[in-house]
Protein backbone atom coordinates (compact mmCIF):
# COMPACT_ATOMS: atom_id res chain seq x y z
CA UNK A 1 0.00 0.00 0.00
CA UNK A 2 1.35 3.46 -0.95
CA UNK A 3 1.83 6.06 1.28
CA UNK A 4 -0.87 8.35 0.73
CA UNK A 5 -3.75 4.98 0.45
CA UNK A 6 -2.84 4.52 4.17
CA UNK A 7 -3.91 7.63 5.01
CA UNK A 8 -6.65 7.95 2.92
CA UNK A 9 -7.95 4.07 4.62
CA UNK A 10 -7.51 5.27 7.83
CA UNK A 11 -11.08 6.23 9.78
CA UNK A 12 -12.82 5.81 13.05
CA UNK A 13 -15.74 3.29 13.07
CA UNK A 14 -18.38 3.88 15.59
CA UNK A 15 -19.85 0.78 15.29
CA UNK A 16 -19.32 -2.26 17.69
CA UNK A 17 -16.60 -5.35 17.12
CA UNK A 18 -16.34 -8.94 18.17
CA UNK A 19 -14.75 -10.25 15.99
CA UNK A 20 -12.25 -11.23 18.17
CA UNK A 21 -13.54 -11.81 21.90
CA UNK A 22 -11.84 -9.71 24.50
CA UNK A 23 -13.39 -10.55 27.76
CA UNK A 24 -11.03 -10.27 30.70
CA UNK A 25 -10.66 -11.82 34.12
CA UNK A 26 -8.62 -10.79 37.11
CA UNK A 27 -5.80 -13.14 37.71
CA UNK A 28 -5.28 -11.36 41.83
CA UNK A 29 -1.67 -12.36 41.87
CA UNK A 30 -0.46 -12.57 45.17
CA UNK A 31 3.25 -11.08 44.94
CA UNK A 32 1.47 -7.87 42.69
CA UNK A 33 3.16 -4.80 42.73
CA UNK A 34 2.49 -2.03 44.71
CA UNK A 35 -0.38 0.37 43.32
CA UNK A 36 1.16 2.75 40.44
CA UNK A 37 0.86 4.27 37.18
CA UNK A 38 3.21 5.56 34.65
CA UNK A 39 5.17 2.19 34.72
CA UNK A 40 6.75 0.03 31.65
CA UNK A 41 5.55 -3.43 31.04
CA UNK A 42 7.75 -5.09 28.03
CA UNK A 43 7.32 -8.90 26.92
CA UNK A 44 10.77 -11.04 26.89
CA UNK A 45 11.27 -13.63 24.28
CA UNK A 46 10.86 -16.28 26.46
CA UNK A 47 7.19 -14.92 27.19
CA UNK A 48 7.40 -13.37 30.35
CA UNK A 49 6.53 -9.75 31.44
CA UNK A 50 9.22 -7.53 33.52
CA UNK A 51 7.68 -4.51 35.15
CA UNK A 52 9.69 -1.29 36.29
CA UNK A 53 9.19 1.48 37.84
CA UNK A 54 6.23 4.09 37.96
CA UNK A 55 4.60 5.73 40.90
CA UNK A 56 1.94 7.65 42.71
CA UNK A 57 1.75 11.33 41.52
CA UNK A 58 2.86 13.59 43.91
CA UNK A 59 3.73 10.74 46.64
CA UNK A 60 6.16 7.78 45.16
CA UNK A 61 8.51 7.22 42.59
CA UNK A 62 9.89 3.65 42.06
CA UNK A 63 12.58 1.41 40.33
CA UNK A 64 11.70 -1.86 41.33
CA UNK A 65 11.55 -4.72 38.82
CA UNK A 66 9.07 -7.53 38.85
CA UNK A 67 8.61 -10.54 36.49
CA UNK A 68 5.16 -11.60 35.34
CA UNK A 69 5.19 -15.67 34.95
CA UNK A 70 2.89 -18.68 35.97
CA UNK A 71 0.26 -16.38 37.03
CA UNK A 72 2.25 -14.34 39.50
CA UNK A 73 4.59 -11.49 39.63
CA UNK A 74 7.80 -11.44 41.83
CA UNK A 75 10.32 -8.90 42.33
CA UNK A 76 13.58 -9.07 40.75
CA UNK A 77 17.03 -8.47 42.34
CA UNK A 78 19.60 -7.04 40.13
CA UNK A 79 23.39 -7.69 40.45
CA UNK A 80 23.98 -4.29 40.56
CA UNK A 81 22.58 -0.56 41.53
CA UNK A 82 19.43 -0.28 39.37
CA UNK A 83 18.27 3.46 37.50
CA UNK A 84 16.53 6.02 39.37
CA UNK A 85 13.91 5.85 40.00
CA UNK A 86 11.22 7.18 37.29
CA UNK A 87 7.54 7.19 35.81
CA UNK A 88 6.16 7.85 32.77
CA UNK A 89 9.07 6.37 30.96
CA UNK A 90 9.53 4.10 28.03
CA UNK A 91 11.05 0.42 27.82
CA UNK A 92 11.77 -1.50 24.94
CA UNK A 93 13.30 -4.95 24.14
CA UNK A 94 16.03 -5.95 21.53
CA UNK A 95 18.27 -8.78 21.42
CA UNK A 96 18.96 -9.71 25.09
CA UNK A 97 18.57 -6.13 26.83
CA UNK A 98 15.68 -4.05 27.98
CA UNK A 99 16.07 -0.80 27.62
CA UNK A 100 14.75 2.52 29.22
CA UNK A 101 14.67 5.70 28.31
CA UNK A 102 13.81 9.44 29.94
CA UNK A 103 10.82 9.58 32.25
CA UNK A 104 9.83 11.63 35.27
CA UNK A 105 12.22 11.60 37.92
CA UNK A 106 12.57 12.70 41.60
CA UNK A 107 14.32 15.98 40.00
CA UNK A 108 11.83 16.88 37.18
CA UNK A 109 11.81 15.04 33.43
CA UNK A 110 15.42 12.54 32.62
CA UNK A 111 17.86 12.29 29.27
CA UNK A 112 19.23 9.28 30.59
CA UNK A 113 19.63 5.82 28.83
CA UNK A 114 19.64 2.55 30.83
CA UNK A 115 20.07 -0.90 29.77
CA UNK A 116 19.25 -4.29 31.67
CA UNK A 117 20.56 -7.65 30.36
CA UNK A 118 17.82 -10.07 30.53
CA UNK A 119 20.50 -13.54 31.49
CA UNK A 120 23.28 -11.18 33.51
CA UNK A 121 20.45 -9.48 35.75
CA UNK A 122 22.51 -6.26 35.89
CA UNK A 123 21.76 -2.40 34.93
CA UNK A 124 24.67 -0.69 33.07
CA UNK A 125 23.99 3.14 31.40
CA UNK A 126 25.53 2.63 28.06
CA UNK A 127 27.85 5.65 26.92
CA UNK A 128 26.01 6.87 23.51
CA UNK A 129 28.10 9.44 21.79
CA UNK A 130 27.56 12.98 20.64
CA UNK A 131 23.87 14.93 21.34
CA UNK A 132 21.26 13.40 22.89
CA UNK A 133 17.29 14.50 23.26
CA UNK A 134 16.20 16.68 25.97
CA UNK A 135 14.97 15.41 28.84
CA UNK A 136 11.62 14.47 28.79
CA UNK A 137 8.44 12.26 30.26
CA UNK A 138 5.49 11.30 28.09
CA UNK A 139 7.36 10.79 25.09
CA UNK A 140 6.67 7.67 22.79
CA UNK A 141 8.78 4.90 21.37
CA UNK A 142 8.36 3.20 18.05
CA UNK A 143 10.42 0.92 16.13
CA UNK A 144 12.35 2.08 13.23
CA UNK A 145 13.68 0.27 10.14
CA UNK A 146 16.85 -1.19 10.31
CA UNK A 147 17.16 -1.30 13.86
CA UNK A 148 16.41 2.33 14.88
CA UNK A 149 14.32 3.40 17.73
CA UNK A 150 12.52 6.59 17.33
CA UNK A 151 11.29 8.81 20.25
CA UNK A 152 8.59 11.37 20.10
CA UNK A 153 7.56 14.38 21.89
CA UNK A 154 6.89 14.36 25.51
CA UNK A 155 7.15 16.93 28.29
CA UNK A 156 9.68 18.98 28.56
CA UNK A 157 12.09 20.26 31.83
CA UNK A 158 9.99 23.96 31.19
CA UNK A 159 6.10 21.92 31.57
CA UNK A 160 5.78 22.17 28.27
CA UNK A 161 5.18 19.28 25.57
CA UNK A 162 7.39 18.61 22.45
CA UNK A 163 7.63 17.70 18.83
CA UNK A 164 11.42 16.99 18.43
CA UNK A 165 11.61 13.24 16.74
CA UNK A 166 14.92 11.81 17.72
CA UNK A 167 16.24 8.28 16.13
CA UNK A 168 18.25 6.30 18.63
CA UNK A 169 20.90 3.15 17.37
CA UNK A 170 24.35 1.69 18.30
CA UNK A 171 25.49 4.47 16.70
CA UNK A 172 23.95 6.84 18.83
CA UNK A 173 21.12 9.27 18.60
CA UNK A 174 20.08 11.48 15.33
CA UNK A 175 17.57 14.83 15.41
CA UNK A 176 15.06 13.98 12.61
CA UNK A 177 12.58 16.09 11.62
CA UNK A 178 10.15 18.05 14.09
CA UNK A 179 6.38 17.04 14.25
CA UNK A 180 4.29 19.64 13.33
CA UNK A 181 2.22 19.06 16.67
CA UNK A 182 3.46 18.84 19.96
CA UNK A 183 2.57 15.83 22.19
CA UNK A 184 2.98 14.26 25.34
CA UNK A 185 1.38 10.76 26.83
CA UNK A 186 0.22 10.11 23.34
CA UNK A 187 -0.24 6.59 20.84
CA UNK A 188 2.25 5.99 18.56
CA UNK A 189 3.46 2.95 15.89
CA UNK A 190 4.65 2.06 12.71
CA UNK A 191 3.24 0.53 10.09
CA UNK A 192 5.72 -1.55 8.47
CA UNK A 193 8.54 0.26 7.30
CA UNK A 194 6.57 2.95 5.60
CA UNK A 195 4.73 5.00 8.34
CA UNK A 196 4.55 6.55 12.02
CA UNK A 197 1.12 7.27 12.68
CA UNK A 198 0.67 9.69 16.09
CA UNK A 199 -2.67 9.99 17.51
CA UNK A 200 -2.30 12.91 20.59
CA UNK A 201 -5.57 14.39 20.36
CA UNK A 202 -9.13 13.79 20.07
CA UNK A 203 -10.19 13.82 16.08
CA UNK A 204 -6.66 13.88 14.77
CA UNK A 205 -3.95 12.33 13.84
CA UNK A 206 -0.84 13.58 12.46
CA UNK A 207 1.53 10.81 10.16
CA UNK A 208 5.18 10.60 9.35
CA UNK A 209 6.64 9.51 6.75
CA UNK A 210 9.97 7.70 7.00
CA UNK A 211 11.29 7.25 3.74
CA UNK A 212 11.83 10.88 2.92
CA UNK A 213 10.86 12.44 6.61
CA UNK A 214 7.81 14.30 5.97
CA UNK A 215 5.15 15.38 7.44
CA UNK A 216 1.22 15.37 7.70
CA UNK A 217 -1.95 16.25 9.52
CA UNK A 218 -5.54 14.87 8.79
CA UNK A 219 -8.91 14.25 11.04
CA UNK A 220 -9.60 11.38 11.88
CA UNK A 221 -8.43 8.57 14.31
CA UNK A 222 -9.31 7.73 18.32
CA UNK A 223 -11.82 10.13 20.49
CA UNK A 224 -8.58 10.27 22.85
CA UNK A 225 -6.05 12.21 24.86
CA UNK A 226 -3.66 9.71 25.78
CA UNK A 227 -2.70 7.55 28.83
CA UNK A 228 -3.41 5.06 26.90
CA UNK A 229 -1.92 1.57 26.58
CA UNK A 230 -1.36 -1.18 23.56
CA UNK A 231 -0.24 -4.02 22.32
CA UNK A 232 0.38 -5.77 18.68
CA UNK A 233 -0.86 -9.38 17.52
CA UNK A 234 -2.13 -10.77 14.08
CA UNK A 235 -5.62 -11.67 13.75
CA UNK A 236 -6.74 -14.26 11.54
CA UNK A 237 -6.29 -12.78 7.98
CA UNK A 238 -2.54 -12.51 8.97
CA UNK A 239 -3.08 -8.45 9.34
CA UNK A 240 -1.18 -6.96 12.14
CA UNK A 241 -3.84 -5.37 14.59
CA UNK A 242 -3.20 -2.80 17.34
CA UNK A 243 -5.75 -2.71 20.35
CA UNK A 244 -5.69 -0.02 22.38
CA UNK A 245 -6.51 0.05 25.86
CA UNK A 246 -8.24 3.26 27.63
CA UNK A 247 -6.53 6.56 28.20
CA UNK A 248 -8.65 9.82 28.69
CA UNK A 249 -11.50 10.55 26.63
CA UNK A 250 -12.09 13.87 24.53
CA UNK A 251 -13.50 15.24 28.09
CA UNK A 252 -10.61 14.12 30.26
CA UNK A 253 -11.84 11.75 31.68
CA UNK A 254 -10.57 8.13 32.46
CA UNK A 255 -12.07 5.40 29.48
CA UNK A 256 -13.07 1.77 29.63
CA UNK A 257 -13.23 1.38 25.87
CA UNK A 258 -11.36 -0.62 23.44
CA UNK A 259 -10.37 -0.34 20.49
CA UNK A 260 -8.87 -2.12 17.42
CA UNK A 261 -6.83 -0.84 14.79
CA UNK A 262 -6.44 -2.74 11.51
CA UNK A 263 -3.15 -1.50 10.20
CA UNK A 264 -3.59 -2.94 7.02
CA UNK A 265 -7.21 -1.66 6.17
CA UNK A 266 -6.53 1.52 8.15
CA UNK A 267 -10.58 0.56 9.75
CA UNK A 268 -10.28 1.75 13.47
CA UNK A 269 -12.98 -0.06 15.42
CA UNK A 270 -14.45 0.48 19.24
CA UNK A 271 -14.54 -2.92 20.75
CA UNK A 272 -17.78 -4.39 22.10
CA UNK A 273 -15.88 -5.49 25.00
CA UNK A 274 -15.44 -3.00 27.48
CA UNK A 275 -11.98 -2.78 30.27
CA UNK A 276 -12.98 -4.20 33.89
CA UNK A 277 -12.62 -0.34 35.46
CA UNK A 278 -12.12 2.56 33.37
CA UNK A 279 -8.28 3.49 33.34
CA UNK A 280 -5.83 5.76 32.42
CA UNK A 281 -1.36 5.40 33.23
CA UNK A 282 -1.86 1.26 33.04
CA UNK A 283 0.56 -0.71 31.16
CA UNK A 284 0.14 -3.70 28.90
CA UNK A 285 1.99 -6.46 27.49
CA UNK A 286 1.48 -10.06 25.99
CA UNK A 287 2.96 -12.96 27.97
CA UNK A 288 3.06 -16.39 27.61
CA UNK A 289 0.36 -18.59 27.95
CA UNK A 290 1.26 -22.53 27.49
CA UNK A 291 0.54 -23.43 24.43
CA UNK A 292 -0.96 -26.94 22.29
CA UNK A 293 2.33 -29.31 20.89
CA UNK A 294 4.03 -28.21 18.17
CA UNK A 295 6.05 -31.12 15.82
CA UNK A 296 6.81 -34.53 17.42
CA UNK A 297 4.78 -33.46 20.54
CA UNK A 298 7.15 -30.71 21.45
CA UNK A 299 5.57 -27.67 23.07
CA UNK A 300 6.11 -24.37 21.49
CA UNK A 301 4.40 -22.61 24.15
CA UNK A 302 2.85 -20.38 21.02
CA UNK A 303 -0.30 -18.96 23.10
CA UNK A 304 -0.21 -15.06 24.35
CA UNK A 305 -2.58 -13.12 26.51
CA UNK A 306 -2.53 -9.32 26.77
CA UNK A 307 -1.73 -8.48 30.49
CA UNK A 308 -3.12 -5.37 31.95
CA UNK A 309 -1.81 -4.01 35.05
CA UNK A 310 -2.18 -0.86 37.08
CA UNK A 311 -3.08 2.55 36.18
CA UNK A 312 -5.40 5.22 37.86
CA UNK A 313 -9.67 5.03 37.73
CA UNK A 314 -11.84 7.57 39.38
CA UNK A 315 -8.17 10.03 41.04
CA UNK A 316 -7.62 6.32 42.71
CA UNK A 317 -4.05 4.75 41.65
CA UNK A 318 -4.43 0.26 41.43
CA UNK A 319 -2.44 -2.11 41.30
CA UNK A 320 -4.77 -4.68 40.02
CA UNK A 321 -3.98 -7.37 37.32
CA UNK A 322 -6.62 -8.01 34.04
CA UNK A 323 -5.58 -11.58 31.87
CA UNK A 324 -7.77 -11.59 28.44
CA UNK A 325 -9.65 -14.46 28.00
CA UNK A 326 -8.22 -14.42 24.31
CA UNK A 327 -5.43 -15.69 23.20
CA UNK A 328 -2.86 -14.93 20.43
CA UNK A 329 -0.22 -16.87 18.56
CA UNK A 330 3.60 -15.84 18.75
CA UNK A 331 3.63 -15.05 15.10
CA UNK A 332 1.71 -11.92 16.02
CA UNK A 333 3.71 -10.41 18.52
CA UNK A 334 7.13 -8.60 18.04
CA UNK A 335 8.98 -9.93 20.69
CA UNK A 336 12.56 -8.70 19.49
CA UNK A 337 12.02 -5.37 17.31
CA UNK A 338 14.76 -5.56 14.68
CA UNK A 339 18.38 -5.15 15.46
CA UNK A 340 18.98 -4.19 12.14
CA UNK A 341 21.47 -7.44 11.83
CA UNK A 342 20.77 -10.32 8.83
CA UNK A 343 21.66 -13.14 11.45
CA UNK A 344 19.77 -16.18 10.18
CA UNK A 345 19.83 -19.48 12.48
CA UNK A 346 19.20 -22.57 9.91
CA UNK A 347 17.52 -25.33 10.09
CA UNK A 348 14.63 -24.18 12.55
CA UNK A 349 13.62 -26.65 13.98
CA UNK A 350 16.67 -28.93 14.03
CA UNK A 351 17.88 -32.09 15.64
CA UNK A 352 21.09 -32.71 15.55
CA UNK A 353 23.54 -29.89 13.55
CA UNK A 354 22.48 -26.30 13.06
CA UNK A 355 24.13 -23.41 11.75
CA UNK A 356 24.25 -19.42 12.50
CA UNK A 357 25.54 -17.45 9.79
CA UNK A 358 24.99 -13.22 9.03
CA UNK A 359 26.94 -10.65 6.19
CA UNK A 360 29.85 -10.77 5.52
CA UNK A 361 31.52 -7.30 6.49
CA UNK A 362 28.62 -6.84 9.19
CA UNK A 363 29.69 -7.29 12.80
CA UNK A 364 32.43 -9.91 14.03
CA UNK A 365 31.12 -12.00 16.68
CA UNK A 366 33.27 -13.55 19.16
CA UNK A 367 30.87 -15.81 21.28
CA UNK A 368 27.87 -18.07 20.98
CA UNK A 369 25.92 -19.10 23.76
CA UNK A 370 23.14 -21.17 23.81
CA UNK A 371 20.67 -20.86 27.22
CA UNK A 372 17.55 -22.82 27.70
CA UNK A 373 14.01 -21.27 28.68
CA UNK A 374 15.01 -21.37 32.50
CA UNK A 375 17.83 -18.72 31.79
CA UNK A 376 20.92 -21.67 32.28
CA UNK A 377 23.64 -21.68 29.89
CA UNK A 378 23.64 -25.20 27.81
CA UNK A 379 26.67 -24.53 25.34
CA UNK A 380 28.99 -21.76 24.88
CA UNK A 381 31.76 -21.80 21.99
CA UNK A 382 34.28 -19.46 20.34
CA UNK A 383 33.39 -17.65 17.27
CA UNK A 384 37.37 -17.50 15.20
CA UNK A 385 37.73 -14.23 14.20
CA UNK A 386 36.14 -13.25 10.64
CA UNK A 387 34.36 -16.01 10.03
CA UNK A 388 30.72 -15.09 8.89
CA UNK A 389 29.26 -18.42 9.62
CA UNK A 390 29.57 -21.43 12.79
CA UNK A 391 27.79 -24.61 12.99
CA UNK A 392 27.61 -26.64 15.69
CA UNK A 393 26.56 -29.92 17.33
CA UNK A 394 23.23 -30.24 19.08
CA UNK A 395 22.25 -33.43 18.91
CA UNK A 396 23.52 -33.74 23.29
CA UNK A 397 20.65 -31.05 24.16
CA UNK A 398 17.16 -32.35 24.74
CA UNK A 399 13.83 -31.43 22.79
CA UNK A 400 13.06 -28.00 23.90
CA UNK A 401 13.22 -24.17 23.08
CA UNK A 402 16.12 -22.61 23.11
CA UNK A 403 17.94 -18.97 22.37
CA UNK A 404 21.19 -18.48 20.86
CA UNK A 405 23.19 -15.51 21.59
CA UNK A 406 25.95 -14.44 19.49
CA UNK A 407 27.79 -11.45 20.73
CA UNK A 408 30.98 -9.31 20.87
CA UNK A 409 32.59 -7.04 23.53
CA UNK A 410 29.76 -4.29 23.06
CA UNK A 411 26.56 -5.60 21.27
CA UNK A 412 24.64 -9.44 21.11
CA UNK A 413 22.12 -10.97 18.98
CA UNK A 414 19.86 -13.75 20.35
CA UNK A 415 18.30 -15.74 18.02
CA UNK A 416 15.61 -18.85 19.42
CA UNK A 417 15.64 -21.92 18.47
CA UNK A 418 13.55 -25.59 18.45
CA UNK A 419 15.56 -28.57 18.98
CA UNK A 420 13.24 -31.95 17.96
CA UNK A 421 13.98 -35.33 18.11
CA UNK A 422 13.02 -37.82 15.77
Amino acid sequence: MRHIDIVAAIFLSLFMSDLIAQDWQSLNPPNAPSPREGHSMVTTPDGKVLLFGGGVPGQDLFNDLFVFEQNDWNEITPENDPPPARMEHDAWISGDKMYVFGGLGENGPLDDMWTYDLYLNRWEQPSIPGTRPPARHGQSVVPFPEGSMGILGGTGADGYNLRDLWSYSSAGYEKLRDCPKSYSHHLAFTIGDQMMLVFGEPGVFVYYQIEDGTWGVTTGGLPLQGYASHVNVLNNLNEKVVFIFGGRDAQGEDSDLVYEFNTATGDVIQRQNFLPLPVSGGDAALYKDGGEDGPRGISLADSYKVLLFGGESGGAVMNQTWASTQSYPIAGINLQPSDGLDVVLYPNPASSVVSLQWAVGSLQFAELEIVDVSGIRVMKELIPSGNPKVTFDISSLPQGVYFCRISNESQSVVRKLVVIKE
